[in-house]
């Protein structure tokens, strides 16, 4: 009985090892995999951010290109009104800021009297002149609407009911 006794506790141990190393072997298996998940993910992940900030790019991109002219880069009219709006709203009482308007229309003799493309050197020359002489925060526009009194009234007729509200 002895004998049969010392094999039985040889299978055991035998079984015990077995299966240790089916564990063990499972363990790095199971490692392995979950590493290569973790690269995929990460790769993954990667992938998504590049394509975020490149869509980020782009929308910011496309949004400036449909507040500004093309040809000089300035903030189109409609754009500024809705950050001066918007400046205006967020001032505190006491603060002050300045609106210049510079109207430059009058360059259509260029136009008429040397061709179009010295008229639109003479534009693109003043833009590039404010754009150096403006401060940082600055915000400078180019009007294009057709009938710019009428929309030079309405900034004027709004500047001036906001300073009437605040003072």
């Amino acid at each position: 009985i002895s004998g049969i006794a010392q094999v039985l506790a040889r299978h055991e141990e035998l079984w015990q090892q077995s299966k240790q190393d089916a564990l063990q072997a499972m363990s790095v298996g199971f490692a392995d995999r979950m590493r290569r998940m973790r690269e995929e993910l990460a790769a993954r992940e990667t992938t998504v951010s590049s394509i975020t900030r490149y869509f980020e790019a782009l929308v910011a991109d496309l949004t400036d290109r449909a507040d500004r002219d093309p040809k000089t880069r300035l903030m189109n009219f409609q754009r500024f009104i809705e950050r001066l709006e918007a400046f205006i709203a967020l001032e505190q009482r006491g603060a002050w800021c300045a609106v210049g308007l510079a109207d430059i229309r009058s360059f259509k003799w260029y136009n008429d009297a040397f061709g179009h493309a010295l008229g639109d050197r003479v534009i693109d020359r003043v833009a590039r002149l404010l754009r150096e002489q403006v401060r940082a925060n600055d915000l400078l526009a180019q009007e294009s609407v057709s009938d710019p009194r009428r929309e030079l009234r309405e900034v004027l007729g709004r500047v001036t009911r906001f300073v009437q509200e605040r003072f």
